[in-house]
């Protein structure tokens, strides 16, 4: 303790036995004024803190609080603590000065999100402090650097330092306009400036760690390496206790490959205080790093007898395993941990490490065993809780995952990759909205987490929330432009704008930034495909596969696209070549099947499918492809059977389901159809197709209550829709339920949208003449029977001749 503190301390004991509360407000507002000297932070917090609780209108123990707060890296409640000085004295300019920093620092990480209106408000909050600065006192030191920073960020540096140089010559005491003018003169390659500029401020603030580091820091970028590691030396000399000091020294040795005086360094720091466990495991990642594995664990097991209580060696231990892919002595060693501490934390962290060691290899049964374990006795365990919640999703357990997740958020609220976690189960769990709470709160808490962001946009895309899934996407964009996860989001976004033209030179940046990746000609492709360029899409494509060769979904869209182009020879000769490789290639098989079925050779076409389903039974497309092409030729019985047996090899899929339930219907089977369309709604229950064709069939195929009822609730999803065929299907449930008048609204909607389809004028027409409307009934009725045929033909006479 320095002499300054030992009399801070005494006259604090003084006058604290004097009794007075104006005199205990000093004393301790003095005694955390010496600590702060120290570098003791935590003891200068709590009696500024004293203070306050004496007088919580002191706005110097407020500012200094702030200070304090800064240097613990705690920026929120800095902030707080100097907004509160300002406002308790608004003539503190120090304070002033330090909250305009503040805003300056929000409105550059405002803009690094694309948040323009955040920074225009915090630039202007950050101006406003300084004009009241220059009101007051427009020579203030504190008004020239909030001037300096703000010329700083409008990219005038020469201007920045014309306002510095004074300042800094004539105070260099003022460390912050010292170590500003020096930053900048390091910026601007001016490092004799920076050094000179430095040593004058170490020279009147000699105990300002800061600025000897930036000093250090000035010599090594001027390469004058002794000077810098002399600086160092001196800052170790003068605080021999801090560690960070020693390790920026042996840090920068290392750098130079001076590797022996590097570890001496380390070593020097060991022997200064023998009981900190930190300074053997610094001592150790260097040794592992420079001097290999074996040096390294060597230490460790040195310095374990010596310390065998310490369990953070062992874990040190276990990582340097791990790194080396030794896994027998990263389990000997977690299990040795697990042994001696029990359900102590050290032995429960061991166990949760072994947990999800054994997850990553699948071996599910053991983790599950090792969860269990160590949430029994601590059912918190953030880490067991974490695991379960994974364990949860795994098994489609989504309610407990939920509670799991949710849990350790209850310690955790600010864990960005639990809150994607947490949301991604209530999504399974069908509860939309509170995915989308959660992944907004994800971003609110880590900005900066482009994956956050992403995956916020890729739910506001499914939401319809083009817009707010743009803003997402350019923030990710703003701070990393080359982010292929955002331009592939972007491109995705332009497309669902309708603006082709704009998707192009986004794919063209996935290229530039992913040159070695097949995504960026990929999506060319299947774009030059959409607006029928199929000559570039074929190139985009075949550039695709040089980068992945191997790609399935890549040959089937070369295929697609040469059958297209009626380039069947070429197409087939690349997937002869395959079956000549491997006789056995179902997906060659399957594509030749598409090939043929372009070239209207149907039992050909039957044939490789057959032979496809034969190699891979789980090929669903290659079921659906084989069924419905014998659905097609009128075989419906084998085509059910088809269907049947694709659906024992791939249960619950959606394509087989839904033709097997188009062929009932084409067999007259409706009972059978809607109890498939049922069974698709079960696990689909947003499917569009089975909402609309099985409130069609229970319209038109069931008369009880509660089947129109069921009818009406499906069809009335379908409302707010622009399909015609979907709203058809409401119309006609309406007229089945004889609500005419709203039949008659509806499909007045279908018929505007699609004027040429019989089937519509024709319940538009039976409608109206049930809703009493002649003219338009004659009308539509009419129309139909011109157009052509469609199910309903004799009624349509029937009801025109009556009218």
């Amino acid at each position: 303790m320095s002499r300054k503190l030992v009399l801070a301390a005494l006259l604090a004991g003084v006058l604290a036995g004097c009794g007075g509360s104006e005199e205990r407000k000093t004393a301790y507002l003095e005694r955390g004024k010496a600590y702060m000297e120290e570098e003791n932070w935590d003891k200068a917090r709590v009696e500024f803190k004293n203070v306050l609780q004496i007088d919580p209108k002191t706005a110097e123990a407020h500012y200094l609080l702030g200070r304090v707060s800064e240097r613990l890296q705690d920026w929120q409640k800095a902030f707080v603590s100097y907004a509160k000085a300002v406002q308790l004295d608004p003539d503190l300019l120090e304070a002033r000065a330090k909250l305009a920093q503040f805003y300056l620092l929000q409105a550059n990480a405002e803009k690094q999100r694309g948040n323009a209106e955040g920074e225009a408000q915090a630039l202007a909050s950050a101006k406003e402090q300084l004009a009241e600065i220059e009101k007051r006192d427009p020579k203030h030191p504190a008004a020239i650097l909030v001037r300096a920073s703000l010329a700083v960020r409008e990219g005038d540096r020469t201007g920045a330092i014309a306002l510095l140089e004074p300042l800094a010559s004539s105070q260099p005491e003022n460390t912050q306009a010292t170590a500003l003018l020096a930053r900048l003169y390091s910026m601007e390659k001016q490092f004799d400036k920076a050094i000179a500029t430095l040593k004058r401020g170490v020279g009147a603030s000699p105990d300002d760690v800061g600025l000897r580091l930036q000093l250090a820091e000035a010599y090594a970028q001027a390469e004058q390496v002794e000077e810098a590691v002399e600086v160092l030396e001196e800052l170790i000399a003068r605080k021999p206790d801090v560690l960070n000091y020693r390790v920026a020294l042996a840090a920068y040795l290392a750098q130079l490959d001076r590797l022996d005086e590097a570890e001496q360094t380390l070593r020097e720091a060991v022997a200064a205080d023998p009981e900190d466990v930190q300074r053997y495991l610094v001592l150790v990642e260097f040794l592992n790093t420079r001097r290999g594995k074996d040096a390294a664990v060597a230490e460790l097991e040195r310095v374990i007898q010596k310390m065998p209580d310490e369990a953070e060696l062992r874990f040190a231990l276990a990582k340097i395993y791990q790194q080396a892919g030794e896994d027998d002595r990263v389990e000997a060693v977690l299990a040795e941990i697990a042994k001696r501490w029990g359900t102590e934390p050290p032995g429960l962290k061991a166990k949760v490490e072994m947990a999800r060691r054994a997850a990553a290899k699948q071996d599910l049964d053991r983790t599950r065993a090792l969860v269990a374990e160590v949430l029994e006795a601590n059912p918190k365990d953030n880490g067991a809780l974490l695991l379960k919640g994974q364990l949860a999703m795994q098994d489609k357990d989504y309610p407990t995952a939920i509670a799991a997740f949710r849990s350790v958020l209850k310690d955790q609220p600010e864990n960005a990759e639990v809150l994607m976690q947490l949301a991604e189960a209530h999504l399974r769990n069908g509860e939309i909205e509170l995915a989308g709470d959660n992944l907004k709160r994800a971003v609110e808490v880590a900005p900066d987490n482009a994956t956050a962001r992403l995956r916020l946009a890729r739910y506001l895309m499914a939401s319809r929330k083009v817009d707010e899934a743009d803003e997402q996407v350019e923030a990710v964009l703003k701070a990393d432009p080359a982010n292929v996860g955002a331009l592939i989001l972007k491109s995705e976004i332009l497309a669902a704008r309708g603006d082709a033209a704009g998707v192009e030179p986004v794919l063209e940046k996935i290229k530039q930034a992913a040159p070695d990746s097949a995504e960026g000609w990929f999506r060319m492709g299947r774009l030059y495909k959409a607006q029928k360029k199929l000559e570039a899409a074929e190139q985009e494509i075949l550039e695709a596969l040089k980068r992945a060769p191997d790609s399935p979904e890549l040959l089937v869209e070369l295929i697609d696209i040469q059958t297209r182009m009626g380039k069947t020879d070429v197409a087939r000769e690349r997937l002869q070549q395959r079956l000549a490789r491997d006789p056995r290639d179902a997906l060659a098989h399957k594509l030749l099947g598409m090939v043929a079925l372009g070239e209207k050779k149907a039992d050909l076409a039957e044939k490789h499918f057959r032979k496809a389903v034969e190699i891979n039974p789980a090929d669903n497309a290659a079921w659906v492809q084989l069924a419905g092409l014998v659905a097609r030729r009128g075989d419906l019985e084998a085509a059910l059977a088809l269907y049947d047996q694709g659906l024992k090899q791939v249960p619950d899929d959606l394509r087989l389901l839904l033709g097997k339930a188009s062929v009932l219907e084409r067999k007259g089977d409706f009972e059978g159809a809607i109890a498939v369309y049922e069974q698709v709604l079960e696990k689909h229950p947003d499917n569009a197709l089975a909402t609309n064709n099985l409130a069609a069939l229970l319209a038109d195929h069931r008369t009880d209550t509660e089947s129109l009822a069921r009818a009406k609730a499906l069809a009335g999803k379908f409302r707010n829709t622009n399909q015609a065929v979907f709203l058809d299907t409401l119309g006609w449930v309406h007229y089945r339920a004889g609500e005419y008048a709203e039949a008659v609204k509806v499909l007045r909607r279908v018929v505007e949208a699609a004027p040429n389809v019989a089937v519509f004028r024709y319940h538009l027409g039976m409608a109206a003449a049930k809703a009493g409307d002649k003219a338009l009934a004659k009308e539509n009725l009419a129309k139909a029977l011109e157009l052509g045929e469609f199910a309903g033909k004799d009624e349509a006479k029937a009801m025109l001749e009556s009218l």
